[in-house]
């Protein structure tokens, strides 16, 4: 709103006018900024450590175009703008792209409240190191918008140097010196492991087995849930030194229990003969998820076997390539895994739509920023957006989450709707799809779909991830839609998630596969 200067002998009027005009405009939250610097910086601010929403236009009716962490500097193009409720909003512009944010979330400089994860001088007191929680960011100084000197991987241990600003505090890592964004760093030992000591665990999901301590380090081999480990007595960076089947390395503590454990089960003799494969199957290099992919074997493709199985693989040929392949989508003489009957008529059971072997988390819960219900079509309260930790969410490899009948593919959202054949469907979306795919055709639970898309891919909205809805329908997904929670029946692996309340609700949960 313009600020014309007025006359002193008609200051009462004004002054009354201006009053009046003013509450008719601003919004009811009295924090809003509105006197930023346009072609200056502001911080996103005020979200009580979520994040802000970057829409189209003014307005909370906009479409959103990214989330936004809190902390994050943007630079300001324009505004303040107002929108028809008489809100107040920014044209601004982040990780080079542009929208609007509304003035509630921005401040100017010293303006902005101290966000940070935990007071630097408390921590320091009692700790002079910290451990990374995920993959994180290493940067020359305390914003978003500042250089990344390199990527400090999940379990890294950091030094504090006692500074702190913006959210982030001053850490040395491997001898460089830099930020980090304290809600990623942890002072205290994960909780549940084993720790250092000798003995017997048992691993709670699969597991990758390491050559070092750290994420960055070499997958020796994929360690199956409930097998047995030998604990070697080291533990560095929140990893543990462990031997398994006569193989040495290193695991992560938080999936290691020491109560319980029970025996590893027995691997399957020499194989020899042929073998059908029950869906999209990738032949690798070696026997476990960490070697590379050949190529992918289309279902009911027939391959040679060629020995016995490690970590569940069996050596296989195929055509002229030799190679390894997952036993599990492997039928071998009849006695193997066929394709999964439709599902019946009481559910269908769910399973993450991802490769077993690594890291993933939910990166938007329910009622989130773009999970909302609005009219009978955009059914996506109960929604869930999937990336990976390490940040190599682009280019994995999409597993169909569901056995069922193709009702819908919508290749501009990178996404189809699965029809479960029992008044409920399966959707997902930002997957650049595989050739071959068609409406109407049979899928099966674990089918190679294609894999997440990065940027120009199919469906690609701001960052990779999967989008997953499960809703009730009477048309297949198509236009009959009612979001339900994975609860009951489509719990996904056993794992349930209701509806707790709040915004963006089981957002950062850990997934393993």
């Amino acid at each position: 709103m313009p600020t014309t200067p007025h006359r002193p002998a008609r200051w009462l009027i004004i002054a009354l006018t201006a009053l009046l005009c003013l509450s008719a405009l601003v919004p009811s939250a009295a924090r809003a900024d509105t006197n930023l610097e346009i072609g200056g910086a502001a911080r996103v601010a005020y979200a009580n450590g979520d994040d802000v929403r970057l829409r189209a236009a003014p307005g909370y009716d906009a479409d959103v175009l990214m989330l936004v962490p809190e902390g994050t500097t943007v630079d300001v193009l324009d505004g303040p703008l107002w929108a028809p409720d008489g809100s107040a909003w920014y044209n601004v512009a982040v990780w080079g792209e542009g929208g609007f944010m509304a003035a509630d979330f921005l401040a100017v400089g010293d303006n902005a409240p101290d966000t940070d994860a935990f007071d630097a001088a408390a921590v320091t007191a009692t700790a002079s190191t910290a451990v990374t929680t995920t993959a994180l960011n290493l940067r020359s100084g305390p914003s978003f918008a500042d250089a990344v000197l390199l990527v400090m991987p999940a379990g890294a241990t950091v030094s504090l140097t006692g500074s702190a600003s913006n959210g982030f505090l001053g850490v040395i890592y491997n001898g460089r010196a830099g930020w980090a964004y304290a809600a990623y760093l942890q002072t205290g030992s994960p909780g549940g492991n084993p720790g250092s000591g000798s003995g017997t665990a048992s691993v709670t999901s699969a597991l990758n087995l390491r050559a070092g301590p750290s994420v960055g380090d070499a997958v020796l081999l994929v360690m199956p849930a409930g097998s047995t480990v030998t604990l070697t007595g080291q533990s560095a960076n929140g990893f543990v030194s462990v031997s398994y089947n006569g193989t040495a390395g290193w695991a992560y503590a938080a999936y290691l229990s020491t109560s319980g454990a029970p025996s590893p089960s027995p691997s399957p003799g020499p194989t020899t003969g042929t073998a059908t494969t029950t869906t999209s199957l990738n032949l690798r290099a070696g026997p476990s998820l960490g070697d590379a992919v050949l190529t992918v074997m289309p279902a009911g493709a027939t391959v040679g076997l060629t020995g016995s199985a490690q970590n569940g693989f069996y050596p296989v040929t195929y055509g002229t390539l030799s190679g390894w392949a997952y036993g599990s989508y492997l039928n071998i003489g009849g006695s193997g895994v066929p394709k999964p009957s439709p599902p019946p008529s009481g559910g269908s059971s769910i399973v993450w739509p991802f490769e077993a072997g690594a890291e993933w988390y939910i990166s938007q819960g329910y009622n989130g920023s773009s999970h909302y219900n609005s009219g009978s079509s955009y059914q996506y309260y109960y929604s869930f957006d999937l990336a990976r930790r390490d940040g190599s969410t682009a280019g994995q490899a999409v597993l169909s989450p569901v056995t069922g009948t193709i009702r819908w593919i919508d290749e501009s959202t990178g996404g189809m709707s699965i029809d479960l054949g029992n008044g409920y469907a399966v959707a997902f979306f930002h997957v650049t799809l595989a050739s071959g795919l068609a409406e109407g055709q049979t899928v099966y639970q674990g089918q190679y779909m294609g894999y997440v898309s990065g940027p120009g891919g199919q469906g690609f909205r701001g960052f990779p991830h999967i989008h997953l809805t499960v809703w009730q329908t009477n048309d297949g997904g198509n236009w009959s839609r009612i979001a339900i929670p994975f609860t009951g029946a489509f719990a996904i692996q056993g794992q349930s998630f209701p509806d707790i309340g709040g915004y963006n609700q089981h957002y950062g949960t850990s997934i393993w596969r």
